[in-house]
Parts: structure tokens; sequence; C-alpha cells
């Protein structure tokens, strides 16, 4: 839940730093998968 929340805040400040962060967590490929779920639950 952590995870949406932050995503969330973030999403209101920029957009780029959104994107940035998981892709430093997570690999590349992992990226985008880590993406959709945070966007899914909102929707």
């Amino acid at each position: 839940m952590s995870t949406i929340c932050f995503g969330l805040s973030v999403q209101k400040q920029n957009t780029r730093p959104f994107v940035r962060m998981p892709t430093k967590q997570m690999p590349p490929e992992n990226s985008l998968d880590g993406i959709v779920p945070i966007f899914a639950p909102p929707l």
C-alpha cells in the first residue's frame, strides 16, 4: 500500500521522478510490470 500512496504523491509533483524511482529499484524489464499494478488499483 505504501508504494501506491508514494506513487500518487510523487505523480502530483512531477511525472518524471515517478518513472525514474521504480526504474532504479527494479530492472528495466520489471519496471514496466511494477508501474502497471500501481496504476491498476486507483483506476
